[in-house]
């Protein structure tokens, strides 16, 4: 299992996607920042300290496994030819 931290990096990762590629990424409906919304990643907005870090690590294991609706848009991305490229994957 991936540690929570290396999840919400590639969510992070995933959001500057979006950000710089929004029209290839909403042509294939992945729409990260809106299913992010969805999910409740705003409720950590203000948390500090541990009380963030539980909430993370929370969001993470409930939003971000196998089968979760943001963990699928996330590896849907590097079906993506711009994000291959990035990555040096072409």
């Amino acid at each position: 299992m991936e540690r929570p931290d290396n999840r919400l990096e590639q969510l992070l990762n995933g959001f500057v996607y979006e950000l710089f590629f929004q029209n290839d990424l909403h042509a294939r409906d992945l729409t990260l920042f809106d299913e992010a919304e969805r999910a409740g990643l705003g409720t950590l907005a203000g948390l500090e300290g541990a009380a963030l870090v539980k909430a993370a690590e929370s969001f993470a294991a409930t939003h971000l496994i196998p089968g979760a609706r943001l963990r699928t848009m996330l590896s849907d991305l590097a079906t993506l030819d711009v994000v291959r490229i990035i990555e040096g994957r072409e």
